[in-house]
């Protein structure tokens, strides 16, 4: 009786055992898959930023191209202000208005207040 009581115990206790190691591969495959899932998840964060980062580089590449062509057209638009207001021309687009020169100009006298507050 002892004998079978002792079988029993042993049965009892490799059943359990086999059970905690077949838990603890069952919980390594789990672990295993998270950890899967997360890398995948990394990557797929790691491809997109890479790609926002090359995206923004060709856009600051386009933005330095349009700052050199506004800046080449602001020094032509200044070069083009300062010869139109030059005193030359200036004079000569007077002189094409064909204004008469004022000789002697003549002030009304104000004895009296004009505004009052």
């Amino acid at each position: 009786m002892k004998h079978i009581k002792a079988e029993r115990a042993g049965t009892f206790f490799t059943k359990r055992k086999n059970s905690f190691i077949k838990n603890k591969i069952l919980n390594i495959r789990v672990l295993n898959r998270i950890i899967f899932c997360l890398i995948s998840l990394l990557i797929v964060y790691y491809l997109g930023s890479i790609n926002d980062l090359s995206i923004k580089g060709f856009q600051i590449v386009d933005f330095k191209k349009q700052i050199s062509n506004f800046t080449a057209v602001n020094d032509n638009l200044e070069l083009k202000i300062m010869s139109l207001s030059s005193y030359n021309n200036i004079i000569v687009r007077v002189n094409e208005l064909k204004m008469v020169v004022a000789k002697e100009i003549e002030y009304l006298p104000i004895n009296t207040v004009v505004a009052k507050k």
